[in-house]
């Protein structure tokens, strides 16, 4: 009898254990699925209102929950912000991919990636660049992210990181001014002539002619058909889930 009352006791115990996990487990597929929700409403209007149109109780509506949960997840709207662009970031580059638009040059790859991110934002979210590109604080969180994620494409060394780092900061300023002064003036935006002058500041920032940056690129100058279809691709993709980790 008292080995019986042990065995029933150990497998209580091992009840209880996996009644937690699978708790456990409920829950954090709940937070998932949450966050997500969260993400996906928050991308949403991005695109459509811009980020100043967008508040916090407007995130809560379009995800159909309430705003303290959607402020508990994210404290701070911006990193919403991050988290829509690391989204956008990545769905271009997959799709340049899937698309076979990559070369094999690191700078190549930056080029094609911006002009199909460009593209996407100047079209589909013009508000919301407009945004990014009028608030210091807002530009600052993204130029932030690029870096890490140009690094990673660039397979940096921690010497190169810093020219990188000046380099970028340097070509992507003068990309936000002139992109501001012409969306702010309702003027078009020429996505692969503003992404190649940034690409060549950007180059010759780390010791290569205009001449020869200049002709690495060339060959991955997207035309306007190409980049139209990509970006309709991204607007598709990243307002249909929330992803962006």
């Amino acid at each position: 009898m008292v080995e019986a009352g042990i065995v029933w006791s150990v497998l209580a115990v091992h009840d209880s254990e996996g009644s937690s996990m699978t708790a456990e487990l409920s829950r954090a597929a709940r937070a998932t699925e949450q966050r997500s929700r969260i993400e996906t409403a928050a991308y949403r209007l991005f695109v459509e209102r811009g980020y100043e149109a967008t508040s916090f109780q407007d995130i809560a509506r379009g995800a159909s929950t309430k705003k303290q949960l959607v402020q508990y997840y994210f404290p701070q709207k911006p990193d919403l912000l991050v988290l829509f662009m690391r989204r956008v970031l990545r769905l271009a580059e997959e799709v340049a991919e899937s698309r076979h638009l990559m070369g094999a040059s690191r700078f190549a790859r930056l080029f094609v990636v911006a002009q199909i991110q460009l593209s996407f934002l100047f079209t589909k979210a013009p508000s919301l660049a407009l945004d990014i590109l009028a608030s210091r604080r807002l530009s600052t969180e993204i130029v932030s992210f690029d870096l890490g994620w140009i690094s990673e494409t660039m397979q940096s060394t921690p010497k190169e990181a810093i020219e990188i780092s000046d380099g970028l900061r340097m070509a992507v300023g003068g990309l936000y001014e002139i992109c501001f002064y012409r969306l702010s003036n309702d003027q078009d935006i020429d996505v692969q002539r503003v992404a190649g002058q940034m690409m060549q500041s950007f180059m010759t920032s780390l010791g290569y002619s205009t001449d020869e940056a200049a002709a690495e690129l060339a060959p991955y100058r997207l035309d306007a058909g190409m980049r139209d279809s990509s970006s309709d691709l991204v607007h598709d993709l990243v307002v249909s889930s929330g992803t962006g980790r």
